[in-house]
């Protein structure tokens, strides 16, 4: 036995000694190099490398002797001669290997690509030259005579275990080899060494050699696109030297010299000429392409589970589980921990209830001890007695030890060390972690089925990818199964999928990740993951959400692009310079990267960044998520991409197949699939379309698969057309207006022509009979304004706008704003504001209070929508989140200063029958007697006065001038004959507030202890407060956004007619949005005589109007309630006990909105938005969320029908369950009742009623408990003394339960 060697050592070593000449001899070359790149000098000399003689034609290509020049050796056993050998296998792929004729040397016994049979091809893309003295072999493209390879710059070395070939390159910009961290996908050419050997190794800003063993890279030529790619097809340690110029120098240390070299006429070209030679990628269970979970140390099954929950619960789309080796017994492959992960296949089996997949690690490393209970392991027995073991140098002792499949040992080489031969200690070690070539593997002289581990280590993973799918075919037979292979060598990806090893979860770690992603798919691996985007706090829930459903969204965009990848070797995700190589910016372009040829994904890779410096090539791009049409191209934009916002762009003159997501594939793949057509400038748009069921091997062989080709013509955007799979089907459109798209063009008072219509540079359009459309509208894609410059920042966005003078084709009466400023604003998460005015000239803005922060508060992380600024034409677009539905699209056609805001608020008032006097603002002028009102008035100058004069802006209303006739039917001659002058207060003056102030206290003080205001046009509580001292009330019948917080509103000057009831609803409902929850019409109608019928009808409705008031005309016939018959008072007095009643109720409710906001006479479908029924009714409302009232609206109806909505319902009047849920219902509806109905799951507060509430605020209180389907109610009261201003400030709030 040899003894084994330490790997420290105290004196010089035989290997020491040799990388020392080697030094010495590599400095030699290097001088030698740069001193030909400066005369430009042949390297090759007469005393280094080979000569050729005998060069003959084969029916492949050439063959030709090669003979050692005579010359110092470097490190010993050169072999002094070789043989070349070329092959032209294809116009586009050209092959040389070098051999030794005399003995065999080890050649990778590759899977998919076997010994060439054929003939040469004809008419290739390259010219190959063979030189003689010394040998050299250059690769020209014949095209344009550009030589590509050669290998003239430096001496061919062959010797046994170190083989040496140099070749300079056409193109500075070469991309591939691995596997290693490249911060850059294009290489670094500074004097950068690349070690190649296949080892267990963290990621890190370093050179080390990692998981993969990928000798394959390529090079762009010039802005044509014309491309080659080089690959050396070797399995043995290696180094890959670069230098500028540029030169590649490969230093082998065994097997042979085996180079393809690939021509293309563009970069995906050349990689689908190498994926055809090594294997195209396999083609992926769909399921696989669906989020997968993983974690190493979930240390029990309980953990799992609860992992499982939460991501359900959150909605999240994820479709695999997937354990790393804890889930096992002792680590031990083809066991579980019944201990830990006791009920581990009855959680697989809940996984595949719902949908989702289980995916087991399993390493290479099979333990040789007992299992936990001190049985036999049957793997390893079985194992032993079929001799699968990886054998010691004598080639029948098992090595113990391995781990992972590069192959990987936490022991260095053995137990017992490494045997001190050639193989473990080679004359030559590439710059390899550690310098030693079994470090943290096996020993080198270990034997394989394929050879010594020298010579097959690099295979082991491919190997062990190429035996799992054939397991796992015997398992799932005709099924495509998930295999995930870290270690990896040309042709893996048509086993496997690979994973980019165990990084670290930081920034610079997923910036890189975007490289090794980009060159797997070079290697032909497209299906790769990087856990850092799965690292704890990388993704927020709902952005984990949102993106994880764009891509459940695109999953058959993305399956279609591997069906092209598994048939023609296109690459998945991809360069961008594989698309737009005819622009070089694209070529170092590797922070972005694209699905296919159409969706460009820009993420955000530093931390702290909200914006990235995005480079656009020169196509048409729309947002992903918005559909906007983006003006950029061809140039280097600022990105605002704030906390977890990802950059996502479709391609114009695309069209991607997409499906409604679910949360699994599963569930996903039985949504209606639809497309995404994006236009070019040329308004054409083509794509694809692949389908299968999904799992079944080899579908697309046996022809069992859908291939749908798409192209399409005109100015359009498509989203969503939704079409069904195995159907022919055309899609035809025409760009035509709908009528809800046209905006009037001439909103002038004298009637549009056509005339009139053009020559405005408007459309014109007949509209057809019985149409409200207008007949003279905008043209759609008419751009009045240019978008100058755009700016996102946490709180808003702001735009620069400019009238687009060379395209103004409208020209209205009034003339432009030629520059406008955009300002958009995020108050608060759920509150934004977006104005549009002119920033040279100020403007009239409205002067109401708005309750807004005095900074914004609102995060990016929280906000429930998003803005965009449209560029082309100029527009503003509101998105909401949750849905990525827009809700706002404002597309301007002109402008005007806009602010949109508001605030809901409610004063809290007294409802009780007390004294409220009408007042209007006119102020008489000529009064007989002295007018105290009027002269104080001219005193403080409140009135107002026509521009730039003193005079009083005159008009006529009440009061009659005295001892005049009216003849009440000539309407305007009587205003003019009979009415006083009046002049009117500028109430947006302090001094006419003080004015109005002190007339209201005098009048109070001196003449009237009025309760309450009921006003015309002016909206001034402070007033009553100041003179009342009280809370009081305040009606108007003119109001503006914000008058809610001080006043009600009747609606107006109803008639008595049916229609008018409804019409109160709708009014009280549209109040309640525009907060303003007082509100009431007048009961019975306020115009024309009422009938009975009506009036009972109306006096039911009216009793749950907040503003419960009975109001009509003079001349007009009494409509009181007493003034009909007992029994319609009895009617009366019963509905208006109720309201009394159920007055805590209603106190409280209006107590919420004056506290939260909100409304109290509520529409359905705020509190059942769910149901889509209720987005229509309005013969129908709520107080509240509980208390539903259903009135008669139609003369002559002793029955009412009523949506009942999904909750459980008890009849106020019976108390009984309705037994009736989320549909239409038919009640019984006499004349003197009303359909009242009480919400399950609420407690209502209530009093004894009285005849008015001086009284009942006496009687005892109670409560209405309805309870829901499990018997649980709650509620609440607020109550204070319902007139003191300050009361509801220290006044309690109770829940009830």
């Amino acid at each position: 036995m040899q003894r084994g060697r330490k790997m420290a050592r105290k004196k010089f070593t035989g290997l020491e000694i040799s990388l020392i000449v080697l030094f010495a001899i590599v400095t030699i070359i290097a001088i030698a190099l740069i001193a030909v790149l400066a005369t430009k000098t042949p390297a090759v000399e007469d005393n280094h490398g080979y000569n050729a003689e005998g060069t003959t034609s084969t029916n492949t290509g050439l063959e030709a002797k090669l003979n050692r020049i005579p010359s110092p050796t470097l490190f010993g056993n050169d072999i002094n001669t070789v043989l070349l050998t070329t092959q032209s296998q294809t116009p586009k792929r050209f092959r040389f290997k070098i051999t030794d004729p005399n003995n065999r040397r080890y050649e990778v016994p590759h899977q998919f690509v076997k010994e060439f049979s054929g003939t040469a091809a004809s008419d290739t893309l390259y010219d190959v030259k063979v030189i003689d003295n010394p040998f050299s072999i250059k690769v020209y493209r014949k095209s344009n005579d550009r030589l590509l390879f050669d290998t003239s710059i430096g001496p061919l070395v062959y010797s046994d275990q170190y083989l040496q070939i140099s070749a300079r390159l056409s193109s500075e910009y070469i991309y591939g080899i691995g596997e290693h961290i490249h911060k850059r996908f294009r290489h670094d050419l500074y004097w950068k060494t690349w070690p190649i050997f296949t080892r267990d190794q963290l990621p890190g800003d370093n050179n080390n050699n990692l998981y993969g063993h990928q000798t394959f890279f390529m090079c762009i030529e010039d802005t044509s696109g014309k491309s080659f790619g080089v690959f050396l097809m070797n399995s043995n340690a290696m180094e890959i030297f670069i230098q500028p110029t540029p030169i590649v120098t490969y230093r082998v240390t065994g097997g042979i010299l085996d180079f393809y070299i690939f021509l293309g006429d563009t970069p995906e070209q050349v990689v689908q000429q190498y994926q055809e030679l090594i294997g195209r990628p396999t083609m992926p269970a769909y399921w696989s392409l669906g989020f997968q979970l993983s974690r190493w140390n979930y240390k029990s099954l309980d953990v799992v589970k609860e992992v499982v929950r939460r991501n359900r619960e959150a909605g999240i789309p994820f479709d695999t589980q997937v354990t790393d080796i804890d889930y096992m017994e002792d680590k031990k492959d083809f066991t579980y921990d019944q201990v830990a992960f006791n009920g581990l296949p009855e959680f697989v089996q809940d996984l595949h209830d719902h949908g989702q997949k289980y995916v087991i690690i399993l390493d290479p490393a099979i333990s040789i001890e007992k299992r936990a209970n001190g049985a036999a392991y049957e793997t390893y027995e079985r194992g032993t007695a079929q001799n699968v073991w990886v054998n010691e140098s004598d080639g029948t002792t098992a090595i113990i030890g391995e781990d992972m499949n590069e192959v990987s040992s936490f022991i260095h080489g053995s137990k017992k060390g490494c045997s001190d031969n050639k193989l473990n200690y080679p004359a030559f070690t590439p710059d390899i972690l550690d310098k030693i070539l079994y470090s943290k593997t096996i020993c080198m002289d270990a034997v394989q089925h394929w050879g010594k581990q020298y010579d097959v280590h690099s295979l082991y993973g491919y190997s062990m990818a190429i035996a799992t799918e054939k397991a796992v075919q015997k398992v799932f037979p005709n099924k495509r199964s998930f295999i995930l292979s870290r270690s990896t060598f040309a042709g893996s990806g048509s086993y496997a999928a690979h994973w980019l090893g165990d990084n670290t979860a930081s920034w610079e770690q997923m910036e890189w990740s975007i490289t090794g992603m980009l060159e797997f798919g070079l290697f032909g691996i497209p299906l790769h993951q990087d856990p850092a985007f799965f690292g704890p706090n990388s993704l927020l829930v709902n952005s984990s959400r949102h993106y994880l459903n764009i891509r459940y969204t695109l999953l058959p965009f993305l399956y279609t692009l591997f069906y092209k990848a598994h048939m023609f070797g296109e690459t998945v995700a991809r360069p961008v310079l594989h698309e737009f190589y005819e622009d070089t910016n694209s070529w170092i372009e590797d922070t972005q990267f694209l699905w296919g040829p159409s969706l460009l994904i820009t993420p955000v890779l530093k931390q702290g960044a909200d914006t990235v410096s995005a480079y656009i090539p020169n196509a048409t791009w729309y947002d992903f998520e918005t559909g906007a049409k983006r003006p950029w191209k061809g140039q280097r934009v600022d990105m605002y991409l704030p906390a977890d916002k990802i950059g996502l762009h479709l391609r114009g003159g695309y069209i991607i197949p997409i499906q409604q997501p679910a949360v699994t594939t599963t569930a996903s793949r039985n949504n209606p699939l639809g497309l995404i057509v994006a236009l070019d400038e040329d308004n054409k748009a083509k794509g694809d379309f692949f389908w299968d069921d999904g799992e079944t091997k080899d579908t697309i062989q046996n022809g069992n698969y859908i291939l749908y080709t798409f192209s399409v013509s005109n100015n359009l955007l498509i989203y969503n057309l939704m079409f069904n799979l195995g159907r022919n089907f055309t899609v035809q459109w025409n760009q035509t207006f709908l009528e809800a798209e046209k905006f009037t063009c001439y909103p002038d008072a004298d009637i549009a022509t056509k005339q009139r219509c053009e020559e405005r540079g408007c459309l014109w359009e007949t509209a057809p009979l019985g149409s409200k459309a207008p007949e003279c509208y905008f043209p759609k894609e008419d751009n009045s304004y240019l978008v100058q410059s755009t700016h996102y920042s946490s709180v808003g966005i702001t735009a620069d706008l400019q009238l687009n003078t060379v395209k103004a084709r409208i020209k209205l009466p009034s003339d432009p704003i030629p520059t406008l400023h955009v300002e958009v604003k995020y108050h608060k998460d759920d509150m934004l504001q977006f104005k549009i005015y002119d920033p040279q000239n100020k403007r009239y803005e409205v002067p109401v209070p708005l309750n807004i922060p005095a900074t914004p508060t609102s995060t990016y992380e929280n906000r429930l929508c998003d803005v965009e600024i449209k560029e082309n034409p100029f527009g503003i677009q509101i998105r909401r989140r949750s849905t990525g539905r827009i809700i706002i699209n404002l597309i301007p056609m002109d402008f005007i200063p806009i602010t949109w805001l508001w605030k809901m608020r409610a004063m809290l008032m007294e409802f009780s029958y007390l004294t409220a006097m009408q007042w209007d603002p006119a102020i008489s002028g000529n009064e007989t007697k002295p007018y105290p009102a009027f002269e104080r008035g001219q005193e403080k100058d409140v009135f107002v006065k026509w521009p730039n004069t003193n005079d009083i802006c005159w008009a006529k209303v009440w009061p009659d001038l005295p001892n005049v006739t009216k003849d009440e039917s000539l309407i305007g001659e009587a205003v003019n004959g009979s009415r006083a002058h009046v002049a009117f207060p500028d109430f947006f003056r302090n001094s006419t507030a003080e004015w109005w102030t002190r007339e209201i206290i005098d009048f109070y003080n001196n003449q009237m202890k009025f309760d309450g205001l009921w006003i015309i046009l002016s909206i001034y509580i402070s007033a009553l407060q100041k003179a009342t001292g009280k809370r009081g009330i305040v009606i108007s019948r003119s109001t503006y956004p914000t008058a809610g917080r001080w006043v009600g509103h009747w609606l107006g000057d109803s008639y008595a007619k049916w229609d008018n009831l409804d019409k109160s609803i709708i009014g009280m409902m549209e109040f309640s949005l525009f907060g303003m929850s007082y509100t009431g019409a007048d009961i019975c109608g306020f115009f024309n005589n009422s009938e009975y019928q009506l009036c009972a009808r109306w006096m039911q409705l009216g009793a749950f109007y907040p503003n419960a008031r009975n109001h009509n005309t003079a001349f007009a016939g009494r409509q009181d309630p007493a003034s009909w018959n007992a029994t319609f008072s009895e009617m009366s007095r019963n509905i208006l006990n109720i309201r009394y009643t159920l007055l805590p109720y209603f106190y409280t409710q209006m107590h919420e909105i004056h506290a939260h906001g909100g409304t109290v006479i509520r529409p359905l479908l705020h509190e059942f938005f769910n149901e889509k029924p209720t987005w229509d009714i309005f013969k129908q409302f709520l107080w509240g969320p509980a208390f539903m009232v259903t009135p008669v609206l139609e003369a002559y109806a002793d029955t009412v029908e009523g949506y009942v909505p999904n909750a459980r319902w008890f009849d106020y009047h019976t108390g009984k369950d309705v037994g009736v849920r989320e549909k239409f219902h038919t009640f019984a509806a006499p004349l003197y009742e009303i359909n009242l109905h009480v919400r399950g799951g609420y407690i209502l507060p209530c009093q004894e009623a009285a005849q008015n509430t001086f009284y009942s605020r006496k009687n005892y209180m109670k409560l209405i408990v309805a309870a829901d389907d499990n018997q649980m109610a709650q509620g609440s009261l607020f109550w204070d003394d319902g007139e003191t201003i300050v009361a509801c400030l220290i006044a309690g709030n109770e829940n009830l339960h």
